[in-house]
């Protein structure tokens, strides 16, 4: 024979042949008061054949054990075809019809043919049918299973919406158990969402709801331990999933007993770094007709041996959980099984077969994104589905095939462009004429929250910054944000707004690139750095000869030691400047020889870094011989470039800045707190990240900014207007200050922390607005102006990552707003440099038909010119997203 049977019961162990196994019950449950039958298949530990006694095959066992020669999997033939003809024959035998445990009889028979539609058709007749007649345990029952299906099709919003319709009825009729059922239900929705703070409230509740009552639904018990495993728990994710386990067996429910087996297994295959807890379940799943647990094991399996480098079985595994996921209509496991396959796919040599998987797992993640509203959940889905994009460009980029390049560029954009596209699409909704009502509740709570900040907001203003208080601003900025993401989730308009398709190198051509330009695109995998270089006659993919972390390593010395210290040597600085120019356009030069115009995609650490102070071959700035836009995306770029520009008369100028920080000392007379700002910089909101950092304090007064909007002002004469001091209100800009302007300046403070991104004006504790212009308020406002400048600190980038890449947040929300072009700044500027750059840029402006990039790129050679100015320090940090 070709193994045996390794039989425990309690404390004593025997061997068995294998002939005896039918007259063993499989239990996979490893306790000491429960038999366990494991399968050793010694075929790839020994030689074969050989006739094994007892006492030898014991010996034999032990010896493997003891060299960690582990079994391997017994290939379990799954017979689709038969199995389906046995579902469909249950399903031929039950009527359809209305009542309650019938319906959810045959909605379980059709999830397992993987006919979810039909399943929720039958279900809403139910359920019309349980409203009508007020049976509220039907209405209980038939909820939840809608709210299992719209999981199963990975749509965790629809199931949130339904499990809230259980809590409800179960809070108006005062069932506390069935309320706690519902809170975790509830609750489990919200973990998949990524709102793991309201998922955790959630089964705390039910907890203090139930006590131990919660424990003895095996639904309930194994979305609990579904919520530890995402809460990253996974010793009480697994107590919770082989306790349901059981209570499923103890109510012959072997199915779902498969599956949260299957699923506490993995668990414990992660913990011990093996697959056998895994392997032990083959027979188990393999006898059961709805294939769920199967593509679950199958998915498991195939990340093991992924891990474990087994690339063949990897994706003879990952292609076995895939179509099983199909067939059962299981979209996660469908998603992440052809991304198993892709990558086993790829080191097996399979590099077509790597680029379809790749590509179809992309198109669910589409189809699971236009399933969520919430800004949350569609982060965290555009995570994935960038590093899917990711993935297929790196494949795409070998793709010996002549659209090569062409496909690679919008595999590209589908990832780069995936969260700023989002963002921008969802601000149509702030374009309409009318908005829906708020209820009462979600309008208080918004209310009691943005008091909240405003409160801390004075505490840390008045210099009460202790890590308590840094602590409560930060919880309170999360609740704000939380309370806003629900109020815009309950827009139903939300799931009718669609971004728009990526651009490709044809769009580029057509509405970015006249013959004097070129766009340099750069994207970074997880070892890999691509620049697209695009003109009106070439496109080119080229691989760059550094590594990721290189190249973060160089461009992140460059800034910190260089770039920021204005009193390093400029030779230094051209020195580092022209061994990155030599790593990101040296491969592109020849390309861009003729051209006077570049507009560069950064990506990655490359977001941090103003080109123009980048040095050629013949020791130039690359400013001092072209003229540099930036956009987020040429995605982004061509859909702003088809909008319409306001029409109409329109002043030229309109400037904001020097606001009161230091109310009650201004309005007394007495001299504003600090010392003057040397840059403009912010630290205190930068508090509510921080914990440690010792060295924070309050808002500066910016006295040059005055100044400074002085001297633009006179160059527009009459056609201007200014508002300083306790005029540069956050209440004038939402009332209209800014409408009806060409030119839009705003020269304060930037504050950027990881979740809050604003620009702070005047405050004023009696005001009806907090002072702070957050990003998301930028977003809404109704801007017609051609140009924006934000002349403040660190406007330009964000400590905040999304779907891997950095969120321009500020400049995105201009752009949405109606901004045509924005200038932003990439550091914390110096404040007489800024003045004189900043008039210098304007002069030319006072055309209407002026150059944006050509008057930036004249007033920083102007600055270059000059010897106090000429490091770059004082004029690379502003950059121009737009035309």
């Amino acid at each position: 024979m070709n193994g045996f049977y390794l039989f425990f019961l309690s404390q004593h162990s025997v061997i068995m042949p294998k002939q005896q196994q039918n007259r063993l019950a499989w239990v996979d449950r490893q306790r000491d008061d429960q038999p366990h039958l494991i399968w050793i298949n010694t075929a790839s530990c020994l030689p074969q054949p050989v006739q094994w006694q007892r006492a030898l095959g014991l010996l034999v066992l032990v010896a493997m054990l003891l060299l960690g020669c582990a079994p391997p999997a017994k290939r379990i033939a799954y017979d689709t075809t038969d199995r389906k003809a046995d579902l469909r024959r249950q399903l031929n035998q039950m009527p359809v019809t209305t009542r309650a445990a019938a319906t959810l009889q045959r909605a379980r028979l059709l999830r397992a043919l993987g006919e979810q539609e039909q399943a929720l058709s039958e279900l809403e007749q139910a359920l019309a049918v349980a409203l009508e007649a007020l049976k509220w345990n039907d209405l209980d029952a038939l909820r939840r299973e809608v709210g299992a299906i719209h999981i199963e099709r990975g749509q965790p919003e629809k199931a949130l919406a339904v499990f809230g319709k259980r809590l409800e009825a179960a809070v108006s009729l005062n069932q506390p158990k069935r309320r706690a059922s519902a809170l975790v239900d509830t609750a489990y929705a919200f973990a998949l969402l990524s709102h793991l703070l309201q998922a955790d409230d959630a089964v705390t509740q039910a907890h203090v709801i139930a006590g131990d009552a919660l424990l003895k639904d095996p639904v309930t018990v194994e979305r609990l331990g579904l919520i530890a495993a995402l809460l990253n728990d996974g010793a009480k994710a697994r107590f919770y999933l082989l306790d349901a386990a059981d209570e499923y067996v103890a109510l012959a429910d072997r199915v779902s007993a498969a599956r949260a087996r299957v699923l506490a297994a993995n668990l414990t295959a992660k913990q011990e770094g093996d697959a056998r807890p895994l392997t032990r379940l083959e027979s188990l799943v393999a006898k059961q007709a709805d294939p769920e647990s199967l593509s679950l094991l199958r998915r498991y399996q195939a990340e093991r041996d992924l891990a474990e480098h087994q690339y063949q079985r990897c994706e003879r595994r990952a292609a076995e959980a895939v179509a099983l996921a199909d067939a059962r209509g299981l979209q996660r496991i469908s998603k992440i099984g052809r991304v198993l396959a892709a990558r086993c796919a790829d080191e097996n040599g399979h590099l077509a077969q790597a680029i379809a998987y790749a590509r179809q797992a992309g198109g669910i993640a589409e189809r699971e994104l236009r399933a969520v509203v919430g800004d949350r959940s569609r982060q965290q889905l555009s995570y994935e589905a960038y590093l899917i994009y990711r993935l297929l460009l790196g494949l795409q980029a070998r793709r010996p095939a002549p659209d090569r390049v062409a496909q690679a560029f919008i595999t590209s954009e589908r990832a780069r462009a995936r969260s700023h596209v989002d963002a921008m699409a969802r601000q149509q909704l702030g374009k309409l004429p009318f908005r829906p009502p708020v209820s009462e509740a979600l309008e208080h709570n918004r209310k009691v929250a943005e008091e909240r900040v405003k409160r801390m907001t004075r505490a840390m203003l008045k210099g009460n910054r202790n890590a308590n208080k840094r602590s409560a601003q930060r919880d309170a900025l999360w609740a704000l944000a939380d309370i806003k993401e629900t109020i815009a989730r309950a827009n139903p308009l939300l799931s009718r707004v669609t971004p728009p398709d990526p651009a490709s190198i044809a769009d580029v051509r057509d509405k970015l690139l006249g013959e004097d330009t070129a766009l340099l695109s750069y994207f970074v995998t997880d070892d890999k750095v691509y620049l697209f270089a695009v003109d009106q006659q070439r496109a080119t993919l080229i691989e760059l000869e550094v590594t990721p972390e290189e190249l973060t390593n160089a461009v992140k010395h460059y800034r910190k030691r260089l770039l920021l210290q204005p009193g390093s040597k400029v030779a230094a600085v051209k020195k580092a400047g022209r061994r990155l120019f030599d790593m990101v356009i040296g491969p592109a030069a020849l390309q861009l020889s003729d051209k006077r115009r570049l507009v560069v995609v950064p990506h990655g650490a490359l977001s941090s870094l103003p080109f123009e102070s980048l040095v050629n071959g013949d020791n130039r700035y690359l400013i001092e011989d072209y003229q540099l836009t930036y956009t987020v995306s040429a995605t982004v770029a061509t859909a702003l470039a088809q909008r319409q520009r306001a029409s109409g008369p329109r002043k030229s100028f309109v400037g904001m800045g020097d606001p009161v920080f230091d109310w009650d000392a201004y309005s007394h007379g007495r001299p504003e707190t600090g010392k003057g700002a040397a840059s403009r910089g912010l630290e205190l909101w930068t508090a509510a990240e921080s914990e440690t950092d010792s060295r924070l304090r309050g808002l500066e007064r910016l006295p040059g900014t005055a100044r400074e909007l002085r001297a633009i002002g006179k160059l527009f004469g009459r056609d201007q207007k200014i508002y300083l001091r306790a005029n540069a209100s956050e209440a004038l800009v939402k009332d209209g200050a800014f409408a009806g302007y060409r030119l839009v300046h705003v020269a304060s403070h930037g504050l950027l922390g990881k979740r809050y991104q604003a620009v702070a004006l005047t405050l004023r504790p009696d005001a009806k607005e907090d002072g702070f212009l957050m990003n998301s308020e930028i977003a809404e406002l109704k801007l017609d102006a051609d140009l924006v400048v934000l002349s403040a600190c660190r406007t330009g980038v964000s400590n905040r990552v999304v779907a891997g890449e950095p969120v321009v947040g500020l400049t995105l929300s201009l752009r949405s707003a109606g901004a045509g072009a924005v200038v932003l700044s990439l550091w914390s500027v110096d404040d007489d440099a800024t003045a004189d750059l900043m008039t210098k840029f304007y002069r030319p402006l006072v055309k209407p038909d002026a150059d944006y990039a050509a008057s930036l790129a004249l007033a920083k050679r102007a600055m270059l010119a000059e010897k106090k100015w000429a490091h770059p320090f004082f004029w690379a940090a502003f950059v121009l997203h737009g035309r």
